[in-house]
Formats: C-alpha cells, structure tokens, sequence
C-alpha cells in the first residue's frame, strides 16, 4: 500500500471518528434526557430510578417524602458545606497591661505582694 493512500485513509478515519464523537452526547445530556422517579420498595427502601425501570413493586412518593425517608435532609442540614467553622476566624488578642518600670518600682511591686498589703491602701497613705 502506498505511503500517500495510507495517509488519506488515516485522515479519512480520524474525521470519521470526530463527527461521530460530536454526535455522541455526553453523560450530563443523557441524565438530563431521563425522567427519574422517586419510589419506595416493599422492603422500605427509598431510592431514585429512570422512570422506564417502574414497575408494580414500587410505590412512587415524592421527592420531599424521599429526602426525609433516605436521610438527604438530615445530611445537608449537618454537614453542608459554605460559612464559618465552629471557633474559626481571627481570635481577639487578651493583652495584659504592661508598662516599663525601673527595677526600684519592681521590687517595691515584689514587696507588697510578698507581704501582702493591699496597694491601694499604700497609695492613700502616700496621697495623704
């Protein structure tokens, strides 16, 4: 065969095949081609089907009464996804105060904790 023919017919192939595929509809188009019903078994079971796999054993209920029934409702409630985490976000600083006191101001502060004496009863002897 020759190196020429060879060439058309692997073009001739490829477009072939790429028509095709643009004919093919993808997976999103063929659910959203399908009518689903919502059906309980006999059993209790709720679950989804293609409206063409109905049958007798089924009883249809709608979508609400599935949610409830499978869990669905339950399940978006408590774990959805979007906003803030518990105790997530910027947390407030608590700061002590604290200030630059010579090292006299700091054994006078040691003092009258050690021995207990209330500072403001210091302070009103001093003022008076």
């Amino acid at each position: 065969m020759d190196t020429i023919k060879f060439n058309e017919l692997q073009k001739e192939l490829i477009e072939n095949n790429s028509t095709e595929l643009k004919k093919t509809k993808t997976k999103k188009q063929i659910d959203k081609s399908i009518k689903y019903v919502y059906v309980k078994d006999n059993e209790g079971y709720v679950f989804k089907i293609p409206e063409n796999e109905l049958n007798d054993s089924y009883t249809v209920i709608t979508e609400k009464d599935w949610a409830d029934q499978s869990g669905e409702t339950y399940y978006k409630a408590t774990f959805s996804h979007g906003g803030a985490r518990k105790g997530a976000g910027r947390k407030q600083l608590h700061r002590d105060i604290s200030i630059r006191i010579t090292l006299g101001e700091k054994d006078l502060i040691n003092y009258i904790r050690k021995n207990s004496i209330e500072p403001t009863d210091v302070l009103k002897r001093l003022l008076t």
